[in-house]
């Protein structure tokens, strides 16, 4: 879910180039599909074009369910709820947040609660987003080796418009990484 513009770009070429899935379906807005799919997903599903993501996965993926979902945005509980439609019974979903206080209460709700008071049959994960060296160097190892091998660039701001840039950010709608470049080309 949503593999557009940053961490999930990352986990598409990470789970393509050292997991090598079968298949590997990212859910974006359409004008979306096309940086997604280059970046190696095998099938784009629009959320767009679907009232509800969930039902739409259920139809098209109910048969032959995900191994994994990495689940980047923030529509993670009701993704989770239904999980049981289109990820496999020994199947992990794993949200990647940004930080505790987007994560406890979740985290805590799905993994927690039973099956028998309307919990999902299916194993809850979070991905705590915390700076890190070791997750610094494991990114490096994956640059080297070429299991990384593009990170879209949606647009650069010199360091004058530095709050230009954190504002395209803020839209949410920025097609790859926003570069806010701290010193000249020189």
């Amino acid at each position: 879910m949503g593999p557009a513009a940053g961490l999930e770009g990352f986990v598409v070429q990470i789970c393509k180039g050292g997991w090598a899935p079968s298949l590997f379906a990212g859910v974006c807005s359409g004008p979306n599909g096309e940086i997604v799919r280059g970046l190696g997903a095998d099938e784009i599903v629009d959320y767009t074009q679907h009232s509800s993501i969930e039902h739409h996965l259920a139809q098209k993926f109910g048969n032959e369910p995900f191994d994994i979902i990495f689940e980047c945005t923030d529509s993670g509980d009701a993704l989770f709820a239904r999980a049981d439609e289109y990820l496999k019974p020994d199947g992990r979903f794993v949200s990647v947040i940004g930080g505790w206080s987007q994560g406890v209460v979740p985290f805590l709700f799905n993994k927690l609660r039973p099956v028998m008071l309307g919990g999902t049959p299916r194993s809850y994960d979070i991905f705590l987003l915390t700076a890190s060296g070791a997750i610094t160097k494991h990114v490096a190892q994956y640059v080297e080796s070429g299991i990384i091998k593009d990170v879209p660039i949606d647009s650069e701001f010199p360091m004058e418009q530095a709050v230009e840039g954190y504002e395209r950010v803020a839209t949410g709608r920025a097609r790859g990484k926003v570069i806010v470049k701290i010193c000249g080309d020189d």
